[in-house]
Parts: C-alpha cells; structure tokens; sequence
C-alpha cells in the first residue's frame, strides 16, 4: 500500500488549500483530518478523481477559477476539446508529465519538488522546476521575495511537490464571496476547527450586508463554544481577495483576549435588547481592551439629562461614538439594563481569579 502523504497548514495559503480540498472531496475516503494535518490515505485515488471533480465542484459552487489562478492549465488556459474541457489531456499534464527532481519541496520540507514537461515557443518541450507563481494563486503576483515575505519566513525558492501544488489549487474553494470580495478567516487552531469556523462565519455573514468582522467573530465564539471547542480567539486572520484589473489581496488581523473571549463566552446572550444601537461601541471596546465604566457613564449622563438633550439635533450626537451613546441613554426606558456592562467588566477584571 502507498505511503500516505501528510499536507500541514504551514500558512494561510496551504491551511485555505486544505478547506478547499475537503469541500471538494467531502464524500471520499482516500483521505482523513487530523487535528494538525490533512492525511492522504491514497494519492493515486486522489489523482485518479482529482481534475473531473475539481470542475465539477468549481462549477457547482460558480468559483470563478480565472480571479485565482489566471493563465493555469485549471482557468483560462485550460486543455479543451469540443469547447468543453478536456480531462484526459489535463491528467496528463499535471500527472503524467512530471517527475521527482533534485530539490526539496518549500512548503512541506518532506518530499521532492516536482519537475514538468513544458511545451517552449519553438515545439520542443523540456522539464523545468515547478515554482509557486502567480499561475499557482494569481493575488500573490509574481515575485517570489514578496511571496515569501507574504505568508511565511524567508524562503523565497518556493518549489512545490505534487501533493503540495495540488493544495494550492484547492485555495480557491477555502474563500467565501461576500459582495464583490472573498473571504478566508485562519487561526492556530485545529483543521477541523478552521473548517467549522469559515462554514459559520459564511452564514452569519450572508445574513446581511451589515455584519463587521468584530461582530462575526462574536458570533463564532459563541458558535463554536456550544460545539465545545477549546480555545479563544487569538491571532484571528481575515484574508481578503479584491478582484480587479490587477487581483490584491489585503489581511486583517483580530484578537479577543482569553479574559474577554471568557466574558463573552458566558454573557453576551443576555445583551440588552435596548442598548442594541449600541453593540457595535460596545464590542469596539472590549476588542481594543477599554474599560466599559466610561461607556456606562455616558449612557448615564443622557439618561440624566433627557430634558436638557431636547434642544440638540439627534443627527449631531449621532457623528461620534460618544455622542450615540449619550443619544441611547436620553432614551433608555430602563436604566437596570446597564448592569449588563458592569457585570461584564467584573467578569473580565475577576478573570483566573
């Protein structure tokens, strides 16, 4: 039986690979996920199924293979026949004309990058290294020390076994579209975990045009909690693919720290229905770590000042945070709503105590 191979999530790219891969082959069982890595059971299975079932599940799922990979023998420039895509000249390019060459691979440091038969201008066709490129994942362009300066230390060689190119095919299908941009959220934490975490993220999001990232991450620590999962929101990683004349790509990082995330974990169900104008200030403070006394105080001073507040244009308290939140206490009906964020703030300050 064939060794099985072992694909770790070393980076954005390859952990967003290994989502695609399981949306594509969700059904097999040439393949299992461990905690920390993606275990192909049978490679040869994987190769035998790998290009029909790739372009069934790009066109099941409308992803626009050009806006990933521009130019691949997978988008735009792929082997057709009839104008339909032609599977066998496709398998035998990426699994016939290959061989093992000399160099290790820079993603997976295990097996040996792969050399491929290429077709030059004149006819004649010769093996040459294969390297990540813009091909590979159009967004990261083309230079391959900004490559390497883009999503892992220092290796700017960039040489690719079979296993591990095939992976980088599959980013594609980690991404969710949310308007005219697409989404991939990672984070130190299982496979199985980042899996759930994009599915749920992918929901709540496609609810409305107005979820921010700050409030789906909410949603998914709640989420995951009731599915137990062990762990808090740190390093949280938004990648974002703005397609254009020229694809970019932008990262966003967030952070809840343990104390909150423990905070949240308990409480934020019981957020007041009233205050609800407000939820965006309050998770604004308790990601930037502020003390929500202050939030409360200025709640207060317009519950206090109902009357005097009458000669001032809503519309001006409502251009700052400060001004929204003296607005939410001029109409609070109850003012016992507000022992919500003092009881929070306890929670987070009482937090390993």
């Amino acid at each position: 039986m064939e060794e099985t191979i072992k694909i770790y999530p070393s980076n954005w790219l390859m952990t967003a690979g290994i989502v695609g891969f399981t949306k594509i082959f969700w059904q097999s069982k040439f393949y299992r996920i461990n905690d920390n890595e993606l275990e192909i059971l049978d490679f040869e299975d994987v190769k035998k199924e790998f290009i029909e079932k790739y372009f069934l599940k790009s066109r099941e799922l409308r992803t626009p293979l050009k806006t990933f990979y521009n130019n691949s023998r997978l988008s735009n420039n792929r082997f057709k026949r009839n104008g339909e895509t032609d599977i066998d000249k496709t398998n035998k390019y990426f699994f016939e004309n290959v061989r093992n060459g000399q160099l290790l691979c820079s993603f997976c440091n295990q097996r040996r990058a792969i050399e491929r038969k290429e077709s030059k201008n004149n006819g004649d066709a010769d093996f040459s290294v294969v390297r990540l490129d813009e091909v590979h994942f159009t967004p990261l362009g083309s230079s391959p020390e900004n490559l390497a300066n883009l999503y892992w230390e220092g290796n700017p060689a960039n040489f690719l076994c079979l296993p591990c190119e095939l992976i980088v095919y599959c980013a594609a299908f980690g991404f969710t579209k949310v308007g005219k941009g697409y989404f991939f959220i990672n984070a130190p934490a299982t496979i199985k975990e980042v899996v759930e975490m994009n599915e749920i993220w992918a929901e709540y999001i496609g609810q409305g045009k107005d979820r921010s990232f700050k409030e789906s991450l909410i949603e998914i620590l709640k989420r995951m909690e009731r599915a137990k999962a062990k762990w808090t929101l740190q390093n949280i990683s938004f990648i974002e693919l703005s397609p254009s004349s020229e694809n970019t790509f932008n990262i966003y990082s967030f952070n809840i720290p343990v104390e909150t995330a423990n905070a949240v974990r308990k409480m934020i169900e019981s957020y007041p229905k009233s205050l609800r104008d407000v939820y965006d200030i309050f998770i604004d403070n308790i990601y930037s770590k502020k003390t929500l006394y202050d939030m409360v105080g200025d709640i207060v001073y317009g519950y206090l000042n109902r009357e005097r507040l009458e000669g001032i244009d809503n519309r001006n308290l409502q251009k700052s945070p400060t001004g929204r939140l003296v607005l939410s206490g001029k109409y609070l009906k109850n003012p016992k709503d507000l022992l919500f964020f003092l009881k929070f703030q306890k929670e987070v300050e009482e937090y390993g105590q």
